[in-house]
């Protein structure tokens, strides 16, 4: 029995499609380490975010004991007891 072969438009459509799935795939794996990368830089936000928190609990606590229970405006650093 012989063997057949494609017209060369079906084989060259046939190339194309599977040119297209490849440039998808490397699209894909792109995406998924800009995702990756995305990821890594919100775990160091949020990890900088609980150190932010963490200081302003402590400085309102040695606050709070110099002065007492109080409101601090920030922009002029005026006292006001509550």
């Amino acid at each position: 029995m012989e063997n057949k072969v494609l017209t060369p438009e079906e084989l060259s459509k046939l190339q194309e499609l599977n040119n297209k799935r490849g440039d998808l795939i490397e699209k894909f794996g792109v995406i998924e380490i800009n995702i990756q990368d995305l990821k890594l830089q919100k775990e160091q936000l949020i990890e900088e975010l609980s150190q932010i928190k963490k200081a302003e609990l402590e400085i309102g606590a040695l606050l709070q004991q110099k002065y007492g229970d109080a409101n601090i405006n920030l922009s002029t650093g005026e006292i006001v007891p509550r």
